[in-house]
């Protein structure tokens, strides 16, 4: 059976730092950040933040790929998951990752079977419209809750919204091997997601 290859788009300190834990965990893990600055430091094993675990795994000894090349990052990438609350509109964002995943098959690169993760919290009726555009080229679409990875007491509850078994159970498999603590699995749909998410914030 192949190794996972995990795809995390654009940096800040927790998509980083479940970079690590992948890696550290012997999953193949490939970073991608437009910001050859930020791809650089990584290179040399330094990174500005004030989460001192994310330099101390870093200074270990970094096993993850980094690229500032977004087709190769698509190429290299079995599941590909974005965390980051970039300074964009967050449906805009999110929908040019998605239009990488069209733009790769414009370039002569294979994107079925493939998977997009998003973290993020988005509006009603949105992750239905990345799900399906996604699926029209054989893409796997799931929207997850974002739990606190420094936090390595309180047990967590990951919700998975996904239509894909395998992408469900991948997720599990990932998040048992680099959390330290017990965690509970739920499947739903990507809308039930979209909206526990936007309930959980509104407390």
């Amino acid at each position: 059976m192949n190794k996972l290859r995990i795809g995390v788009i654009d940096i800040d300190d927790y998509s980083l730092f479940f970079s690590l834990l992948c890696s550290n965990s012997n999953f193949d893990v490939i970073v991608y950040d437009s910001d050859t600055s930020k791809i650089n430091n990584i290179k040399q094993g330094f990174y500005l933040t004030e989460k001192t675990l994310i330099n101390k795994l870093l200074f270990e000894g970094n096993k993850i790929s980094t690229t500032s090349e977004i087709n190769s990052f698509i190429e290299n990438s079995d599941l590909i998951f974005s965390f980051s609350n970039n300074e964009k509109n967050l449906f805009v964002y999110i929908t040019e990752i998605v239009s990488y995943f069209y733009k790769a098959i414009d370039n002569d690169i294979s994107v079925f079977g493939k998977s997009l993760i998003i973290g993020q919290t988005t509006d009603i009726g949105k992750s239905f419209m990345f799900e399906e555009k996604l699926s029209q080229i054989g893409v796997n679409f799931a929207n997850i809750n974002t739990i606190d990875l420094f936090d390595d007491k309180n047990e967590e509850s990951i919700i998975v919204g996904t239509k894909s078994e395998i992408v469900f159970t991948n997720i599990i498999e990932i998040f048992n091997r680099i959390l330290n603590k017990d965690a509970n699995y739920f499947s739903m749909s990507s809308q039930s997601v979209e909206i526990s998410k936007i309930l959980s914030k509104s407390y």
